[in-house]
């Protein structure tokens, strides 16, 4: 994910990934089925192997995803950002999720 947001495909690879995941009920825990996901994106190869293969790489990144969730809130899924201010955690009512959106919205004007 994060090489492919560093390429600006990040929704191109999430969408796919969904959908392998749940549409096609594939895993997308197989390298190989990440590299199949990524190149579709619009990805290359050979640079999403490399970076499977590094441990490190965008480690610093994620480190970074996973502070600004806690900070959010977050410790389960679903687990919904908002602005990137806002967090709302679990499945719930639609009048809770309009009640944070129209937070998030009155907090930007």
């Amino acid at each position: 994910m994060q090489l492919a947001k560093a390429r600006g495909k990040q929704d191109e690879f999430l969408g796919l990934a969904f959908r392998t995941n749940f549409a096609e009920e594939r895993s997308v825990y197989a390298h190989e089925t990440l590299v199949e996901i990524a190149v579709e994106a619009g990805l290359d190869a050979d640079e999403v192997r490399a970076v499977l293969a590094d441990p490190d790489a965008y480690a610093d990144e994620v480190r970074s995803d996973e502070r600004e969730a806690a900070e959010l809130g977050a410790n389960g899924v679903p687990f919904f950002v908002l602005d990137r201010r806002y967090g709302v955690s679990g499945g719930q009512p639609a009048e809770l999720f309009t009640q944070a959106l129209e937070q998030a919205w009155e907090a930007r004007a």
